[in-house]
């Protein structure tokens, strides 16, 4: 096996998203963690909470239940932005509408019982 050189080093790193810092004849590579993955993104439950238009305490208790993975201690957690997005839309309302609706008598006849309460 080949040693690779210090420009050879910093080219790849470059060449792979990593931010180089050159500074005093030192070199500083910050690899780019999660890159082309914004997915892996972590997000703390606060704002997690606003992204799902929900409380906070609605996210905690999805993680409690097993619904949300999330990573770190209890006071400073936070999820992956793919968790959560795959988890607001597990719990998107799925309307049943149209002239297909094999229930729309059924509704009919809630909306007429509704209606007679309100005039009475």
């Amino acid at each position: 096996m080949g040693t690779i050189s210090q420009d050879e080093l910093i080219g790849h790193a470059r060449a792979r998203g990593a931010t180089v810092i050159e500074s005093g004849g030192a070199v500083v590579i910050v690899l780019a963690t999660g890159a082309g993955d914004a997915g892996a993104e972590l997000v703390p439950l606060a704002r997690a909470a606003v992204v799902a238009a929900t409380t906070e305490r609605v996210v905690r208790e999805a993680i409690a239940a097993g619904e949300l993975p999330a990573f770190g201690r209890r006071r400073d957690r936070a999820v992956k932005r793919r968790d959560l997005d795959a988890w607001i839309e597990a719990r998107r309302v799925r309307i049943d509408e149209g002239p297909d609706d094999d229930k729309i008598e059924k509704r009919m006849r809630r909306i007429e019982r509704g209606r007679e309460k309100a005039e009475r």
